[in-house]
């Protein structure tokens, strides 16, 4: 696993222990915007494996099961899935409505179900698109030049490559620590990590 892969999953696993917290202290269970948190995180999580089961299938096996229906399971399954728990949310909310104070709480939970909701159809997007495209255009011969456009517009969409128009544009120092080996005249290898030098 890359250390990407490794810390994505570290974060889902303290979201998990977050929410065991948010069930097991009995105040916060009792409270229905913790409530909406959790099936909020349920939705999610649900969402985000939806779209990564069938990746690590075919990593594992070479098997793709969503050959045939990549549109349902890729774009229609997880937002059913997010929509479905949204919806569910909005109505707990309404049904426990007394007064005017959750009145407001539930035009909260509303604005943040719809950022939510629009977040998650936005940032899968670009996904959804890249993976109906390889998909068609699998079983074609591809010239040099459409491979290199192909290469060339996946580093520009690719995250450290925002990152690094981020940080030319706002004009901060990066900080990156390089690791230089030299070699000596008597055989030995030195390597050099910013200011600390050691010799191997």
């Amino acid at each position: 696993m890359s250390s990407n892969s490794i810390n994505d999953e570290i974060i889902r696993l303290q979201n998990i222990g977050k929410v065991f917290d948010g069930y097991i202290i009995k105040t916060l269970r009792q409270m229905s915007n913790s409530i909406f948190l959790i099936r909020s995180f349920l939705g999610s999580l649900v969402s985000l494996w939806s779209s990564r089961y069938p990746r690590s299938i075919l990593n594992i096996t070479g098997l793709d099961p969503l050959v045939g229906s990549i549109v349902f399971f890729m774009l229609f399954m997880h937002m059913i899935i997010l929509g479905t728990f949204s919806i569910l949310t909005w109505y707990n909310l309404r049904s426990t409505r007394q007064n005017r104070q959750i009145n407001h709480l539930q035009q909260q939970v509303n604005r943040m179900m719809l950022t939510e909701f629009a977040l998650a159809f936005l940032t899968t997007l670009p996904n959804f698109v890249y993976n109906i495209y390889l998909q068609i255009t699998q079983s074609m011969i591809k010239s040099q030049l459409r491979l290199a456009q192909e290469s060339c517009l996946y580093i520009i969409v690719s995250r450290p490559y925002r990152r690094n128009i981020r940080t030319a544009l706002c004009f901060r120092k990066q900080n990156q620590v390089t690791s230089h080996e030299t070699q000596l005249q008597r055989g030995t290898t030195i390597q050099t990590f910013g200011n600390t030098t050691t010799r191997l």
